[in-house]
């Protein structure tokens, strides 16, 4: 997920106030992307302080998703677990575990976050 931070957002700003903080109207943009550096999903309509999760459940990409068995998605440790999206352990008590988690955030760096770099979003 990546928080937008808006500075004139008056129209909304009960509804995009970033309870975290206070001083920014917020969105919270769900970002789907791939290693061609492609944008697949994009829902931008959750104020800041909505869970990820929330998201994720509401999100129309997330019943596509989970109607095939191609494809899987790699979330952060904010997304609840299932058959098509992965996620890194929360405890790691093995090198398994450590290099799982190394390889996954990699996977997720690539996928998402470049994109992100790429459109020049400032991002807190």
């Amino acid at each position: 997920m990546v928080l937008l931070a808006m500075l004139n957002l008056t129209m909304y700003s009960n509804t995009y106030v970033n309870s975290y903080r206070k001083q920014f109207y917020a969105l919270n943009v769900q970002v789907i992307g791939d290693g061609q550096l492609l944008i697949r999903d994009l829902e931008v309509r959750w104020s800041g302080s909505t869970h990820d999760a929330r998201i994720w459940r509401n999100s129309a990409a997330k019943d596509i998703i989970e109607r095939q068995n191609e494809f899987m998605i790699v979330g952060d440790s904010a997304y609840p677990i299932s058959r098509t999206l992965i996620k890194p352990f929360r405890d790691t008590p093995t090198p398994q575990h450590r290099k799982f988690n190394k390889a996954l955030t990699g996977l997720r760096t690539v996928c998402t976050e470049n994109i992100i770099g790429m459109l020049g979003v400032i991002t807190y």
